[in-house]
């Protein structure tokens, strides 16, 4: 796998009429990545930091955006909580 990528991903789910839109990005040397989804005019991020094992969730409400910073402890073999793996 390369050591940065990105991509996007659009779905088109025709018997419900809306479409959701997926990127991704991720940065091996910088140690991070994020995943930005938007549906239906509304935007989420995921934004991840590994070297901080902290992931920054972005919502957009209308114009404004707000933000939640979430410490978590994982790893690329799901996440771990107090040493052990959950």
């Amino acid at each position: 796998m390369p050591q940065q990528f990105q991509t996007r991903v659009e779905a088109n789910i025709r018997n419900k009429h809306y479409t959701i839109t997926a990127e991704e990005y991720f940065d091996g040397p910088g140690n991070r990545a994020s995943l930005w989804m938007l549906q239906n005019n509304s935007q989420n991020a995921l934004i991840y930091d590994y070297a901080n094992n902290q992931i920054l969730y972005v919502v957009r409400v209308g114009q404004d955006f707000v933000q939640f910073g979430i410490r978590i402890y994982f790893s690329m073999w799901g996440s771990v909580s107090h040493g052990r793996k959950s």
